[in-house]
């Protein structure tokens, strides 16, 4: 019951979403580049600014350090598997598959719809105060998705550390964090400013945005015929993911059931989006066959890991 209340609560409002955007663009032929300049430059640095002021998590920086090296782990994962198995077709390009995640992007929006149901919000509080911790957890996961992303990309079209150093530096939403953090940190308060009650609102944009856009991406995506070995390489990346974020968070025995519970959700978010980025500039996609298996899992494994995390990780 508690896997079927997640699927209705947080995959099924996001599958419409998606198939919303990817309606939209077949029909009137978006413009993806303003969606995700908008979102990239805008909505998401404001979300984690908000999320973050709300609510400083105790572990601001082993948070996502703890995220970064699971996501790094799955990486290298990745580059062994491309040693082992035969290169050919669509499965040479291992590490961005394993490594990515949409954590950056509607990975946060299943967080929220997650963290803001039942089984796991009970009706203590409202669901919007009850969600804050979650959220400003979420956020982090979210910036550390971003940044990782954008090092990958400029070393994939450059090849140069110059390049992926200023990538690191170029992310915007660095700075609405560290902004965030000072103002909370020093007791400076927004919450009687004029702009306060157009952002307690904003949660809502946010998901709504975030989800529409990935379902034009969707659409734009080149998608090839459905092949089993992406298929099974993205299963077999779905439970080394839940394997190696339940290592990390016992073994380490600092983060709050709260936290774990994010960090284990998190880790079993595929990439949807992130993947299709590998072809908007030679317009050849290596990572295209990951995208559909990569769907799938999002719909119908995430349920089962964000189940998976309430009994592992129980709060209190």
């Amino acid at each position: 019951m508690a896997c079927l209340s997640v699927f209705i609560y947080a995959s099924l409002p996001m599958a419409i979403m998606f198939l919303i955007g990817y309606l939209l663009d077949k029909h009137f032929s978006l413009d993806v580049r303003t969606y995700d300049i908008v979102t990239r430059y805008a909505v998401m640095p404001l979300f984690i600014f908000l999320s973050l002021y709300r609510y400083i998590p105790s572990h601001v920086t082993l948070i996502p350090a703890a995220f970064a090296g699971i996501l790094c782990l799955s990486g290298l994962l990745g580059w062994l598997l491309q040693k082992i198995l035969p290169e050919e077709g669509t499965i040479r390009d291992f590490i961005s598959p394993f490594m990515l995640s949409d954590t950056e992007l509607t990975g946060v929006v299943f967080l929220i719809l997650v963290f803001s149901h039942v089984p796991y919000f009970t009706g203590m509080g409202t669901p919007k105060t009850f969600i804050i911790p979650f959220v400003s957890v979420s956020s982090l996961l979210l910036l550390t998705s971003m940044i990782i992303h954008s090092v990958l990309l400029a070393g994939r079209r450059t090849h140069s550390l110059t390049e992926m150093i200023r990538a690191f530096f170029s992310v915007p939403s660095l700075y609405t964090a560290v902004a965030a953090v000072i103002l909370r940190s020093f007791n400076i308060p927004l919450e009687h400013s004029f702009l306060w009650p157009v952002l307690l609102h904003y949660d809502g944009v946010f998901v709504i945005l975030t989800c529409i856009m990935t379902g034009i991406w969707l659409h734009k995506s080149y998608s090839p015929e459905f092949k089993w070995a992406p298929a099974l390489l993205m299963l077999v990346r779905f439970v080394l993911m839940l394997g190696i974020s339940y290592a990390v968070i016992h073994f380490s025995g600092i983060f709050s059931p709260a936290e774990s519970q994010v960090l284990f959700i998190a880790a079993s978010i595929p990439a949807i989006i992130a993947l299709t980025d590998h072809g908007t500039s030679t317009g050849i996609n290596p990572t295209a066959a990951f995208i559909q298996p990569s769907l799938i899992i999002y719909l119908l494994g995430c349920p089962l890991a964000a189940v998976l995390a309430r009994v592992l990780f129980p709060v209190i």
